[in-house]
């Protein structure tokens, strides 16, 4: 199957509604502070930090790098992103949602033939 620009910029369009959600995490609030009284910032803090920590402790376990790669894009942090995916798809390459938040991340960046070839 041959997949033209015209395609692919569809699908990164149609993705852009889900992106970067991957299973299991909490969508953001739309407040500026949480049920805690926590701000959306301070808990992106901690939920990053958890992160790092998990990764540290399984480093063979894609789903950490994975849902840090998603946490950083939706702060539009997307080169650290893109770096995140990358890793998570190292430790587990059939990993279509990471493959797809990794595309989204590098046309959200303007890296154009990066995103196509995470397309194909």
């Amino acid at each position: 199957m041959k997949l033209t620009p015209n395609f692919l910029v569809t699908c990164l369009i149609c993705m852009s509604a889900s992106i970067f959600q991957p299973p299991g995490m909490k969508p953001q609030s739309t407040s500026p502070t949480t049920a805690s009284g926590l701000t959306e910032e301070t808990e992106a803090q901690a939920a990053e930090a958890q992160l790092r920590e998990g990764m540290k402790r399984a480093p063979n376990d894609s789903s950490y790098p994975a849902r840090l790669g998603a946490l950083l894009a939706r702060e539009n942090r997307l080169d650290e992103a893109i770096v995140y995916f990358e890793k998570a798809l190292k430790l587990n390459p059939a990993d279509l949602v990471t493959r797809r938040n990794l595309a989204a991340s590098y046309w959200q960046s303007g890296k154009l033939p990066e995103a196509r070839k995470n397309l194909e």
